[in-house]
């Protein structure tokens, strides 16, 4: 018998899988529940985890939400120890719901003997009972090739037409233009400025050595006195942004605002920057990782994919089309694209 939905939350993002479970109407079963000495999720002074579920999840579907965040390997072990443990306690149907999965960044083999870590984690999470995974804006379009189709199903999330929906609401877009960070950026920002309806410029990079770092050396399209708009699935470093602000500046852009799903923000001092930067207005940056009260600067907006994921779940349970779900945000914004 086919019951409903049962919301699990790993320690990595509970207040994101709170708020999931509140617009789903749903209770969550989080790592503290039980009793004090015998959480639903217990670390041992060892550095071992127990997993010991309190609701009998026998015939529903058990939805797991846990993202990459510090520490990383302890929140993996974490997941794959509650995935077998709804396995072997009779879940009909598991899917780990993954804003921003782990080891995303290790897609290809850049050495001959390096390791390939996006597949491991996705072979890992299939061997621990996973039948589907729930993912926003994964590095590479690849992602499906990774796993099982037939024992373990990959939906994505976009956030190209949330991020146009919000901009296209609440911003003036008079004078504005789409920056390509670089030329092969410039096919995912090309579909953004379409649904905005303004032009696309990209920053014509170059490598003069051996050190990999691209140099910006002209703008392909026009710049200067328009407020540009930069697109990323991810910033970590910060480098390629204030680089490109950098040049933007000297080209007589007249603002930079900014607008990343994935805030990994691993260089405070990068960070600070920016926040200094006079040209970068804006930074909007969505929640699927946690950001900490040091790594709120300022000029940072948090736009939450709260309810998308939690649409995405009901749809999944429910047995919908995420595909047409999906292509309702593209139409609400503008059916012709």
């Amino acid at each position: 018998m086919s019951h409903g939905i049962r919301l699990f939350s790993g320690s990595s993002h509970i207040e994101f899988a709170r708020m999931v479970a509140r617009q789903l109407c749903v209770p969550l079963e989080e790592p503290t529940d039980g009793p004090p000495d015998s959480p639903q999720i217990k670390l041992f002074s060892n550095g071992n985890f127990l997993v010991d579920v309190k609701k009998n999840v026998r015939g529903f579907t058990c939805f797991v939400i846990q993202t990459q965040s510090p520490n990383v390997s302890e929140h993996i072990l974490e997941l794959l120890c509650l995935l077998r443990t709804l396995r072997d306690n009779g879940s009909e149907r598991i899917i780990a719901v993954l804003p921003y999965m782990p080891y995303i960044r290790s897609d290809k083999k850049d050495h001959p003997r390096s390791t390939l870590g996006a597949k491991l984690f996705a072979d890992l999470l299939q061997e621990a009972g996973a039948q589907g995974v729930l993912l926003m804006d994964p590095h590479f379009l690849q992602i499906n090739g990774f796993f099982d189709e037939g024992k373990c199903k990959v939906e994505t999330l976009r956030s190209k037409a949330i991020f146009s929906r919000e901009i296209i609401l609440n911003y003036d877009l008079t004078d504005s233009v789409v920056i390509a960070p670089d030329i092969n950026e410039g096919k995912h920002a090309g579909p953004i400025a379409s649904m905005l309806k303004i032009p696309i410029a990209i920053i014509d990079k170059r490598r003069y050595d051996d050190s990999e770092k691209a140099v910006p050396v002209a703008m392909i399209g026009e710049v200067k006195g328009k407020h540009g708009w930069m697109f990323d699935d991810e910033a970590m470093s910060l480098g390629t942004i204030l680089v490109s602000a950098d040049f933007l500046a000297e080209q007589g852009l007249a603002s930079l605002r900014i607008a990343v799903t994935h805030p990994v923000l691993t260089n405070l001092a990068n960070l600070r920057k920016l926040q200094e930067h006079p040209l970068v207005k804006e930074v909007i940056f969505m929640d699927t990782i946690p950001i900490p009260a040091e790594k709120r600067i300022p000029k940072l907006r948090v736009l939450s994919a709260m309810r998308y994921f939690a649409d995405a779940i009901q749809i999944i349970h429910d047995g919908g089309s995420l595909e047409a779900y999906k292509r309702k945000l593209y139409d609400d914004i503008d059916p012709e694209l």
